[in-house]
């Protein structure tokens, strides 16, 4: 039981961290129970790549000018 809140604060500062590196145009918050980096509806022609944390678990990018993904574009 005293495990829960030692894992919710470790959540939660690997969020702030992330937080902080957020990509230009987008917004990263915690929605759902997932760190979420949220770009959508901003005219983007690519996918971010900078800021955008390997923790990352929802990336929305719906609304946007991109074309293609490029072949292994997530991978990292």
């Amino acid at each position: 039981m005293a495990l829960l809140p030692l894992a919710l604060l470790a959540l939660i500062c690997a969020f702030g961290a992330a937080h902080g590196a957020c990509p230009r145009k987008c917004e990263c918050l915690w929605r759902s129970a997932k760190i979420t980096v949220d770009c959508s509806g901003q005219g983007l022609r690519q996918v971010p790549g900078a800021g955008v944390e390997p923790q990352t678990q929802v990336l929305n990018i719906s609304g946007n000018r991109i074309a293609a993904l490029e072949a292994r574009q997530f991978l990292r």
